[in-house]
C-alpha cells in the first residue's frame, strides 16, 4: 500500500544521501528494510525509499549540530563526502540509526507498536529465567528461545460496561516478533540471488524453477538442497 508521506528537500545533503546509498552497507540496509516491510501490504517499495530517506536526512541534520564540536577542517558535508576512515565510521553510524528509526516509525505508525527498552528487556529475561543457571541463561540467549519480543503493542483502550477504559495487548506479539528476527537474520544472510530462488520456492514447483532457469531438474534440486542448508545455517549462527 503507497502511503503518502511528507517530501522533503535534501538540498545540500543531496550528494551524500546518493553516496550513503551506495555504499555496501546502504545497499543492505534499504534491501532489508524491504524485505522486512513489504510482506505486511503496509508501505510499498517507493514508500519505504522514501520514509529511509527522511531518515538519513533527519541523521544528517543530527550529526551537522554534533560535528561542530569536532575538527577536521572541513564542513560536515565535505567530510561526510571525503574518503577516509572516519567519514566511513559517521556513515556507518547514520545507517544504523536510520535503519532502526525507519523499523520503529513502521512499527509505531502501521502496526501500533513500541520498541522495549533494553532495561525492560532485561528484567522480564530475569523474571522469567533467574532461577536458571548461568550457562542456561546463555543458552536461551545464544538460540533467541526467550521470546521476549524488541517491540510491544500500545496500550489501546475498550469500554467496559461501567464506562472504564482498560489496557488491551496482543497475545501473540511475543511469536510475531520471533518470526520478525528469524525473517531479518535470514534476509540478512542472503544474497540477492538466493532471496529470488527463496522466493521461487514460495510460489513455484520444483519442476517450474528449473524451467525458470533453463537447467536440469536435478540442478534445481541441488540449488534448493543448498539454499535449504544455507537457511539452516544463518539461523544456527544467528542464535
Amino acid at each position: 500500500m503507497k502511503k503518502n508521506i511528507t517530501k522533503i528537500d535534501t538540498g545540500r545533503f543531496q550528494d551524500i544521501i546518493w553516496k550513503i546509498k551506495k555504499t555496501k552497507k546502504g545497499k543492505w540496509v534499504l534491501k532489508h528494510l524491504i524485505s522486512l516491510f513489504l510482506p505486511y501490504q503496509r508501505w510499498d517499495r517507493e514508500t519505504i525509499k522514501a520514509e529511509f530517506d527522511y531518515s538519513l536526512f533527519y541523521e544528517l541534520n543530527n550529526g551537522k549540530k554534533r560535528y561542530s564540536t569536532l575538527s577536521y577542517g572541513l564542513s560536515y558535508e565535505d567530510f561526510l563526502l571525503k574518503d577516509c576512515s572516519e567519514s566511513e565510521l559517521e556513515i556507518k553510524r547514520i545507517l544504523s540509526n536510520s535503519q532502526r528509526a525507519t523499523k520503529d516509525r513502521f512499527f509505531e505508525m502501521e502496526l501500533n507498536m513500541k520498541r522495549r527498552s533494553q532495561k525492560d528487556r532485561e528484567k522480564e529475561f530475569e523474571k522469567r529465567y533467574g532461577n536458571l543457571s548461568i550457562e542456561m541463561q546463555e543458552w536461551i540467549k545464544k538460540n533467541h528461545l526467550s521470546s521476549i519480543s524488541r517491540y510491544e503493542e500500545r496500550l489501546s483502550t475498550v469500554s467496559t460496561p461501567d464506562n472504564v477504559s482498560i489496557g488491551v495487548l496482543s497475545d501473540n506479539v511475543s511469536s510475531h516478533q520471533r518470526n520478525i528476527e528469524m525473517r531479518e537474520d535470514i534476509m540478512n544472510g542472503l544474497n540477492t540471488k538466493d532471496i529470488i530462488l527463496l522466493t521461487d520456492i514460495v510460489t513455484m514447483v520444483p519442476e517450474k524453477i528449473a524451467k525458470k532457469q533453463g537447467i536440469k531438474l536435478e540442478s534445481a534440486n541441488r540449488q534448493i538442497a543448498r539454499l535449504h542448508n544455507k537457511v539452516i545455517n544463518i539461523l544456527k549462527e544467528s542464535a
